[in-house]
């Protein structure tokens, strides 16, 4: 990959908000937070999400 190529690319990541997502996936109220912040991101993305699993 040339320098100017791998420029661009971290030049279009740094617009993409990182959103980390911690949540206790193992109950119902977690879930349906995050189906909302899955809902949300698809009309107002782009977002990188970085889900951690957990519970």
């Amino acid at each position: 990959m040339s320098r100017k190529t791998s420029i661009k690319k971290k030049a279009a990541r740094e617009k993409i908000p990182q959103v980390a997502v911690l949540l206790e996936s193992s109950h119902e109220t977690s879930r349906g937070m995050l189906r909302g912040i899955l809902r949300y991101v698809r009309i107002n993305g782009p977002w990188a999400l970085h889900l951690v699993p957990g519970g």
